[in-house]
């Protein structure tokens, strides 16, 4: 599993990741063998049974096996998360260009084979103050269309609500630029989130200035929440994954395809 090119504070802490029983069992299991009474052998079938059925799957997060860490979400952190799916790449194309391209949901068919329509359903009413990047909102819904989860070229279809965009020359810490947004399910029995991080790859002069080099790390993760999420993962799951991956990869390409973007008229 490769590593998300992403603040690691962001990461969920180890204990916020484990949610089997077995950690408990074996860490009063260390405290009874480290005790200086002697072990009554009698219990020791009980105890190896014990940690067995600690490694049984169940109908919780103990039982989802995702190539990728839990991570978290503007909107819900990490409570009740149950799977993520992710892909992270490095983009030779500076991350104000890729930010747009994310955000430009109508040219979405020009370049990505999994989510191939993105359509505006509704946008709220805005105000001087709503946060907006080239033309879309944060409150705006779009109708998602997708291939490539079920068998046979079969679509599916999903309403997402914009919960966070960047400003428009990026957002500054001391690591440098990056461009942060996130959609959320909207009108749907399941809860997830999905977000995506352009980091700009440059350092700062001595002079206190940004100089960025024109590459750019792209990340970019959909964590699903709730009983209904274990229902998901177990039915398109490894599909998801795998069109997450198809997805940065289809951006690479057309991103580092700047030639080709403007003979098309895009």
């Amino acid at each position: 599993m490769s590593l998300l090119h992403v603040d690691l504070q962001r990461l969920p802490k180890s204990s916020e990741v484990l949610r089997t029983p077995l950690l408990p069992n074996l860490l009063s299991f260390q405290s009874l063998f480290k005790s200086s009474k002697p072990c009554n052998t009698q219990y020791l079938p009980l105890l190896f049974l014990t940690i067995l059925l600690s490694f049984c799957p169940t109908h919780a997060v103990s039982s989802i096996t995702s190539p990728c860490p839990l991570l978290t979400t503007p909107t819900y952190g990490l409570t009740s998360a149950v799977f993520t799916a992710c892909a992270n790449t490095s983009i030779a194309c500076p991350a104000a260009e890729i930010a747009a391209i994310l955000l430009d949901f109508a040219n979405y068919y020009h370049w990505n084979t999994f989510v191939i329509v993105a359509a505006l359903v509704s946008s709220p009413s805005s105000t001087p103050t709503t946060p907006h990047f080239d033309g879309v909102e944060v409150g705006d819904v779009y109708n998602f269309t997708t291939q490539g989860l079920l068998p046979g070229g079969a679509l599916t279809y999903s309403q997402e609500l914009i919960t966070v965009l960047p400003g428009r020359a990026g957002d500054w810490s001391e690591r440098g630029r990056n461009y942060t947004m996130a959609w959320r399910s909207y009108n749907s029995g399941v809860l997830a989130e999905h977000v995506s991080i352009i980091t700009e790859i440059g350092e700062w002069n001595e002079e206190g200035k940004w100089c960025g080099s024109g590459k750019s790390y792209y990340d970019s993760w959909e964590t699903y929440y709730g009983p209904a999420a274990v229902d998901v993962f177990e039915e398109v799951g490894l599909a998801l994954e795998t069109q997450f991956v198809v997805q940065g990869e289809d951006l690479k390409t057309w991103a580092e395809g700047g030639s080709a973007r403007v003979s098309e008229g895009y």
